[in-house]
């Protein structure tokens, strides 16, 4: 389970980096990868990688105020 988690901080990290030349297959992959790791119980909070890019954003965001 940890390291599940620390995929998932690591996905968050890199999102900002990646975001920009995913393309919406290698998006809705990623997902599909979050969704089925959420229907297994590997995570208790379904996730997607938009959203933790956005939260990526917010945080470095407030952090640069």
């Amino acid at each position: 389970m940890l390291s599940f988690q620390f995929l998932i901080l690591a996905l968050q990290e890199v999102s900002l980096a990646w975001r920009g030349f995913l393309t919406v297959e290698q998006i809705g992959r990623i997902n599909s990868f979050l969704k089925r790791a959420f229907k297994y119980g590997l995570c208790s909070q379904l996730f997607s990688f938009l959203d933790l890019a956005d939260d990526a954003g917010q945080t470095l965001f407030n952090s640069m105020l």
